[in-house]
């Protein structure tokens, strides 16, 4: 590490400790994520935040939180007042588990008009509760190679192709949530 590299690490780690407490009666709104199993490692990083409430369940679509905004959306108004909603989905929109290993959906067109669709219903949903906010995080990049890889599998050439073209329509949603939230007067 160089010298430089040192004293920018301990910069952030004085800048960290210094990060203000915020209390539940200092929020504007409840924070309240909703993602698959990718969140349980954030969730534990972030357990010293404990006004952030979270929905997580390993293997969620953006479907899946769309039907569950539509069951839950009047109880958090009530129960919250004003909340904001972080999306926190895609992952598993695009690509499938099969035991241990993940692979591109078999029909990826099929997939990826779903999540437009569900996204475009959930934006439609949270539009009719003014209290009610969205956020949406963008998916992140992930490698179908590395993945089955360290689960043993060495298939290497059609995980290659499968991870170009993930790659690609990650990058493609992602910059349709970044219009999303820039529509909202939001970012991520």
């Amino acid at each position: 590490m160089t010298k430089h590299q040192h004293m920018s690490a301990k910069k952030l780690e004085r800048s960290i400790k210094n990060i203000p407490s915020v209390t539940v009666s200092n929020l504007e709104c409840t924070p309240i994520v909703l993602t698959d199993s990718k969140g349980w490692s954030i969730r534990r990083e972030s357990r010293h935040l404990p006004q952030v409430q979270w929905e997580i369940l390993n293997g969620a679509t953006t479907d899946h939180y769309h039907k569950w905004i539509s069951r839950n959306i009047a109880s958090l108004q009530r129960r919250h007042n004003q909340v904001r909603i972080y999306l926190w989905t895609g992952t598993c929109d695009f690509t499938t588990k099969v035991g241990n290993l993940i692979h591109l959906n078999d029909n990826i067109d099929e997939a990826v008009s779903s999540y437009r669709n569900a996204i475009d219903q959930i934006e439609k949903l949270v539009a009719e509760h003014s209290k009610i906010k969205i956020t949406y995080l963008p998916i992140p990049h992930l490698s179908i190679e590395t993945w089955n890889r360290t689960k043993g599998d060495t298939e290497s050439a059609s995980y290659k192709e499968q991870d170009k073209k993930l790659k690609e329509i990650v990058e493609t949603e992602n910059r349709h949530l970044r219009t999303k939230n820039q529509n909202a007067g939001t970012y991520s």
